[in-house]
């Protein structure tokens, strides 16, 4: 990596031990897996938060944001304040108001990319409104972009936050994070497959969740009801959603799909 120092590289035995980690965790803890992958870098890079999104291009349209969504967010340390911002930012999208943030985010779309907040913005952007009360009033000092593409028409956004911290990102940060991310694009693909957005752009419902990461084990239906505490004809129905949902027509679809084998 360009920007590697001697500092960082000593970070590099850590990036293989999470690498490592993430190969021998289970289908169905995706959850936890993603936890663990936001975690580490927040400790190698000292940032405090972040965040990943799965985004979605709905449309191919000429809308501000050319047809991408952003259904789903996940923080590593979510505070009530972070859903309301999301949920304020997603109605903005959807009604055509798009910061140039997003708008330059987008236009690169199936590129892998990494960026500093102040390589990406511009002055203006940090003297608007949507700064102020997005960053500033939230403590947020700092931010850095790692966005990896999964198909033509979805990618996963990492972001990572400096909170109350007066020192920024710095380039070896940003190329640290990069060198963790780069090769885990078939793993950032298990988290769409895991939130029901590979296929369709309806997500999952929390129990559809929970009842995929059951089938991702190798559980018959009656054992995934007890687990959930579900009744069998219930969890049968929630299943059938399941694969519904993905397009597949039952579990070895559902592998197939989970391993990158289908279109």
């Amino acid at each position: 990596m360009a920007y590697l120092t001697r500092d960082t590289a000593n970070g590099e035995e850590a990036v293989h031990h999470l690498w490592d980690e993430l190969a021998e965790m289970q289908a169905a803890d995706s959850d936890a897996a993603l936890e663990k992958l936001m975690a580490t870098i927040c400790r190698l890079v000292d940032a405090q938060n972040a965040w990943w999104i799965p985004a979605l291009r709905l449309d191919d349209d000429d809308s501000p944001a050319l047809g991408w969504r952003a259904p789903y967010i996940r923080y590593l340390h979510e505070q009530k304040v972070d859903r309301k911002r999301y949920v304020s930012n997603s109605r903005s999208i959807e009604s055509g108001s798009v910061t140039e943030t997003t708008r330059k985010h987008v236009a690169r779309a199936g590129r892998f990319r990494s960026v500093l907040l102040r390589d990406h913005a511009s002055a203006e952007f940090f003297a608007s409104e949507h700064y102020q009360t997005n960053y500033v009033a939230r403590g947020i000092t700092d931010t850095m972009y790692v966005i990896t593409p999964v198909s033509r028409d979805a990618e996963s956004y990492l972001c990572f936050m400096r909170i109350n911290n007066d020192r920024l990102f710095s380039k070896a940060d940003l190329a640290l994070a990069t060198y963790a991310l780069r090769p885990l694009k078939a793993f950032q693909r298990q988290l769409f497959v895991s939130h029901g957005l590979v296929v369709g752009a309806k997500p999952l419902t929390p129990v559809e969740r929970r009842v995929l990461h059951e089938l991702l084990t190798d559980k018959v239906e009656k054992q995934i009801a007890l687990t959930l505490g579900l009744a069998p004809t219930t969890t049968h129905k929630y299943v059938t959603s399941v694969y519904r949902k993905l397009g597949v027509s039952g579990r070895a679809g559902l592998t197939a799909l989970w391993l990158n084998r289908l279109s």
